[in-house]
């Protein structure tokens, strides 16, 4: 039987991340939203079906 230590929902997995942010050369921190992350992967998307 497993332990339930090394089992997580997907929610627990989810708070475990608290956040990113891209940082430039002077220390500028800019937070990576969700909104950044669909743009990215639907450009992707659209480049490889071309």
């Amino acid at each position: 039987m497993p332990s339930n230590d090394t089992q997580q929902t997907g929610q627990q997995n989810a708070d475990i991340f608290h956040g990113a942010a891209l940082v430039d050369a002077k220390g500028k921190e800019t937070p990576i939203t969700e909104d950044m992350v669909q743009k990215s992967l639907s450009d992707i998307i659209k480049r490889c079906q071309k």
